[in-house]
């Protein structure tokens, strides 16, 4: 083989190489995010829909967001996150009202 075909068939096994890995990883996160969504729940707060899902394995328990309202809250409990992010949300319509700037309306009614 020449040296040209050498060094091709070279950086082709390292591209392959460095797709299997990708593809490792790829699989890893879908399988993490398969996880995720199962344990994944949702609440309606003040007509504002919440999403929980269960914390990563740091110390955080649960994990409540409202897309809505761009508001997210950590708990040690569900009802804890939950009412985290419901006090979130209270002071994000507070301050939009003081400052008289539109409040997304409830998703829910």
């Amino acid at each position: 083989m020449s040296e040209e075909g050498t060094k091709s068939a070279t950086v082709t096994a390292e591209v392959a190489s460095d797709l299997r890995g990708r593809v490792e990883q790829l699989e890893e996160a879908i399988e993490r995010l398969k996880e995720s969504l199962a344990s994944m729940s949702w609440r309606v707060v003040d007509g504002y829909v919440v999403s929980v899902v269960q914390g990563p394995d740091d110390g955080v328990g649960f994990i409540a967001a409202c897309p809505t309202l761009h508001c997210v809250a950590s708990g040690e409990t569900l009802d804890e996150a939950v009412a985290e992010v419901r006090g979130q949300m209270e002071d994000v319509r507070s301050i939009l009202e003081d400052e008289g700037r539109p409040v997304a309306e409830p998703d829910v009614s």
